[in-house]
């Protein structure tokens, strides 16, 4: 390439050419707008200096090759809004950025001046800065701020730390050695009187071969909330979470619920007691729980949260199947993968010298449909997501068919799990096999009244507690009272059931909740 001598001028040497890093900055604010309800800050900041160190790795051979820092800088931003940049903002600022190139050469041109690279790499620059101020302006910075602007972060940290504080009397076991104990959450599995009212589907077989191993599989079953995010943070804490959302009570945001799963007040009463916490990988990240002293996951890297995305939302998809060598990344075929993983992992789980709590999230069978009764994959017809309710993809026959076949194969799954966790145990285990919330075929996240609160609020939940009182276990028992239960069975607490209610968001704020008690029993008209 032939460079304009007037391109080293030393007068130029104060142009500093950062327009590919700026733009960069640009593409994920942009992008983590989209996420940030269920995307920590921290996962923007990882991205953005990810793609950051890319960028300055790639300016190394493209100045090799092209020996010019401004022309390198022209080729660094072609190559970050190529690759790292969603449609919407490439064809807004690449459109802008060629107009006003084509602008500079016609001024140029009629002033008859010699066109210089360093003029375009001034010109990206100062239009980098004037994109960045527009996103940090107006409706972007508002819509970014405000919600981290609704919790009070300092009171939050302090019921964080609350929940972690261990017991203020100590544990008594009733029982050396304890159990093992398994928590196994089957995301958005229904009640059998739920399955058979709305989707005519017998689903006996599977509580039957429950009953027969020694299950206690209560027929009224109930969640206390309609979504995940709420109703695992819940069972964990043994609490409602009006409890400990005082803090962020107005916020949209649903990550900060994560401390709440990683380190919960279970988990804190029982390593009290001496138990050694193992968590399985699930593509949810809310509850992907690393901070386990045992972190199982089929790969050795993860890619979740706002990096997959970000990812999954740019062109950087086309790096998806390279990617899957390495690390977990969630796509259709992942999805398979990990679930049968989970399952796979719960059943082979070897003996260890301390007592275990393994939680284990499988987001099954929830959307998307992926196995047929058989366990076969199966193409759900769109991209990968975890979309439902009123925000699933299909019709409600799709939904209806899909979800059936699903339950099949959890429950092929779950009987040689449970086999296998039974007959690889020296003590009788605690197994606790609970839905997070029921199935959404009619449920309407935005609104109560539109939601049939009898299908979302049903769930599929067996216990088995060997030694225990069967007259401690209500028939009618809600999600947030299983561990209250486990633990005045086994570490001797003394912990009383709380009131069984459910709870409903409200459209105006994720964790103003309106109580549905009374409507959650109804059944609800066919549809």
């Amino acid at each position: 390439m032939r460079l304009h001598p007037g391109d080293h001028q030393t007068s130029m040497k104060r142009i500093y050419n950062f327009h590919p890093y700026v733009f960069t900055l640009v593409s994920v604010l942009y992008v983590y707008l989209l996420a940030q309800v269920v995307s920590p800050y921290r996962q923007f900041l990882t991205v953005l200096l990810v793609l950051t160190a890319i960028l300055g790795g790639l300016s190394f051979p493209v100045n090799h090759f092209i020996k010019n820092r401004y022309w390198s800088g022209v080729v660094l931003t072609a190559l970050a809004l190529s690759l790292f940049t969603p449609r919407e903002i490439f064809y807004l600022v690449g459109g802008t950025l060629a107009v006003s190139a084509g602008v500079l050469f016609i001024i140029l041109k009629i002033l008859k001046k010699p066109f210089k690279i360093v003029y375009t790499a001034l010109l990206f620059d100062i239009l980098s800065l004037l994109f960045l101020a527009l996103f940090l302006s107006g409706v972007f910075v508002e819509s970014l701020y405000r919600p981290f602007n609704t919790v009070d972060w300092a009171n939050y940290r302090e019921q964080i730390a609350d929940v972690q504080q261990p017991p203020a009397q100590p544990v008594s076991p009733s029982q050396n050695p304890l159990p093992d104990i398994y928590f196994i959450v089957l995301d958005a599995y229904g009640r059998n009187d739920v399955l058979q009212r709305y989707y005519a589907f017998d689903n006996h077989e599977i509580t039957d071969f429950l009953t027969r191993r020694g299950f206690f599989v209560p027929e009224h079953s109930r969640s206390n909330y309609p979504k995940t995010v709420l109703s695992v943070p819940s069972m964990l804490n043994m609490q409602f979470t009006q409890e400990f959302t005082t803090s962020f009570a107005d916020s949209p945001l649903w990550w900060v619920m994560k401390p709440l799963v990683d380190h919960n007040r279970v988990r804190t009463i029982l390593e009290s007691a001496g138990y050694q916490t193992i968590a399985i990988a699930t593509d949810w990240q809310i509850t992907n729980n690393t901070t386990a002293d045992i972190y199982l996951s089929p790969k050795p890297f993860y890619i979740g949260g706002f990096s997959a995305f970000y990812v999954s939302y740019t062109p950087l998809r086309i790096f998806i199947p390279l990617l899957r060598q390495f690390a977990f990344f969630p796509t259709v075929e992942a999805h398979r993968d990990l679930t049968n993983y989970i399952f796979d992992t719960l059943a082979d789980l070897p003996p260890t010298q301390s007592p275990k709590f393994i939680f284990a999230h499988a987001v099954v069978p929830h959307p998307p449909f992926v196995f047929d009764a058989q366990g076969n994959p199966v193409d759900p017809g769109y991209a990968f997501s975890f979309n439902d309710a009123n925000d699933f993809p299909g019709s409600s026959k799709d939904y209806r068919t899909g979800y059936i076949e699903q339950v099949q194969f959890v429950n092929a799954r779950l009987e040689t799990t449970v086999d296998a966790i039974l007959q690889n145990s020296t003590v009788p285990p605690v197994i606790i096999i609970t839905a997070d919330h029921g199935p959404g075929m009619f449920t309407d996240f935005t609104s109560a009244e539109n939601t049939c609160l009898n299908e979302r609020f049903s769930i599929f939940m067996a216990l088995y507690l060997p030694g225990a009182d069967p007259a401690a276990i209500p028939d009618d028992i809600t999600s947030v009272n299983i561990f209250r239960i486990v633990l005045n069975t086994y570490l001797g607490t003394d912990l009383p059931l709380l009131p069984n209610q459910q709870y409903y968001m409200q459209p105006s704020s994720f964790y103003r909740l309106q109580d549905v008690t009374r409507q959650v029993d109804v059944p609800c008209p066919q549809r």
